[in-house]
């Protein structure tokens, strides 16, 4: 039984370590996260773990105004409805300051791309500045919600 438990108190401490010594995700997995908290109404808290310090904050005040807000669809699928197939990621460029990663899919059969440009952090943290949507209406997530062009990271 001493031996169960200073086993489980050593894989404990290997975990945590393993875990803190871990390097940042990429930004494909960074913008599937996303996707996968379906991304348009995460909670306000969570917000600062994907988004910049200049958009999180732009969110959960739209997140929280009466009524639609100044983003009047889901900027996560650039529709107001949605039948997606085929979800991918792409990371499209790379640099030391940021990446770009596209989301590609269809939506009712048509081939969608929605564009996230994210920024990277001292600590090799990434945190998405904008996101982009194309089609009939171009958009920028940080022109909807009346941003500078020039993110805080």
């Amino acid at each position: 039984m001493k031996r169960l438990a200073v086993l489980l108190i050593l894989f404990a401490g290997l975990g945590s370590s393993a875990l803190a010594g871990q390097p940042p995700i990429t930004p494909e997995t960074l913008v599937g996260q996303i996707y996968a908290e379906d991304g348009a109404v995460i909670e306000s808290a969570k917000l600062p773990r994907y988004y910049s310090r200049d958009l999180a904050p732009a969110l959960a005040r739209d997140q929280r105004s009466e009524g639609v807000g100044a983003i009047g669809f889901d900027w996560l699928w650039s529709a107001q409805d949605m039948e997606i197939t085929d979800l991918s990621f792409v990371e499209v460029a790379a640099g030391p300051d940021g990446a770009v990663v596209e989301a590609r899919f269809g939506n009712f059969g048509q081939p969608t791309v929605v564009t996230w440009e994210l920024c990277r952090r001292p600590d090799g943290q990434y945190r998405v500045v904008d996101v982009r949507g194309g089609g009939d209406e171009t958009w920028s997530l940080r022109a909807l919600l009346d941003l500078p062009e020039t993110p805080k990271c």
